[in-house]
């Protein structure tokens, strides 16, 4: 549904969401103006079609947590009620009942509460007698912020976020140095140290290449990498697999290769 929308400074200027990469921000400002009035959007995979945008935009939306998704292929804006202030009397109701069942409003934003997400329990809901669905909000507002900074704060505890920005910082000298560890780099590495089982000497490996890349140092023109782009999930996998390496460096390797295969066979 194509209309005027509005966005807040207080979401859209906010470190959160500058920190997510220029598409995925572009895509947030289209799946806004395309959702209905209560911020539901019912084809996002048909909105990143149009704009040429990467899937990977989408969960970038989801893990930041400005968009909220469903099993139903549909998405909603988390943030919708900041950005805009629409008349309840004249504005249009959604049509996404079952979606809008998960959700609950609190200050002035989403959040999705239903059986999968394991932040409540029998004494805190509020069942009625007509439907099982419905349950006393507030109390399972409190329950969800209690027991979600409960549930990080086991979590960040086992994930050395700071000694990953410490060896990026040691070793990649010639890169942007990282004087915040945001939310949004928090779940990166959260994210890519938990695809490499917990592995830290992965991320030694990574960034020792990245002084192995005159490219990725930006020595051969003006783009250099840097820790954001270091840690998405593709540009991790193309370094770790010596796709930015230098060319004489992998004609050195190769030859090493020959030379070992050479003489092994000779022994």
């Amino acid at each position: 549904m194509m209309t005027r929308r509005m966005f807040s400074p207080d979401v859209v200027e906010n470190d959160s969401f500058i920190d997510m990469s220029c598409d995925a921000q572009l895509l947030y400002f289209h799946l806004s103006m395309y959702a209905d009035n209560e911020g539901f959007v019912s084809n996002p995979k048909t909105v990143i079609r149009t704009i040429g945008a990467d899937k990977e935009c989408l969960n970038e939306l989801i893990n930041s947590n400005f968009v909220i998704s469903f099993d139903s292929g549909i998405v909603v804006i988390t943030h919708w009620k900041k950005n805009n202030y629409l008349d309840e009397k004249r504005m249009k109701k959604t049509t996404f009942i079952d979606e809008k069942k998960l959700l609950i409003v609190k200050n002035r934003c989403y959040f999705r509460v239903d059986h999968d997400t394991k932040l409540m329990n029998s004494k805190e809901l509020h069942v009625t007698p007509k439907n099982s669905n419905k349950f006393h909000a507030s109390i399972v507002e409190n329950s969800i912020v209690e027991n979600s900074i409960e549930k990080n704060k086991k979590t960040n505890e086992t994930i050395p976020f700071q000694k990953i920005v410490d060896i990026y910082n040691s070793t990649c000298i010639k890169l942007p140095k990282v004087v915040r560890l945001t939310d949004n780099r928090k779940k990166a590495i959260k994210a890519r140290y938990m695809e490499y089982e917990k592995d830290i000497s992965i991320f030694e490996t990574l960034f020792k290449k990245v002084n192995e890349s005159d490219f990725l140092q930006g020595i051969n023109g003006e783009w250099k990498a840097n820790f954001d782009w270091l840690l998405k999930q593709q540009s991790m996998v193309k370094v770790l697999e010596d796709q930015y390496i230098n060319k004489h460096n992998q004609k050195n390797k190769e030859s090493e290769l020959v030379k070992n295969a050479i003489f092994g066979q000779n022994s």
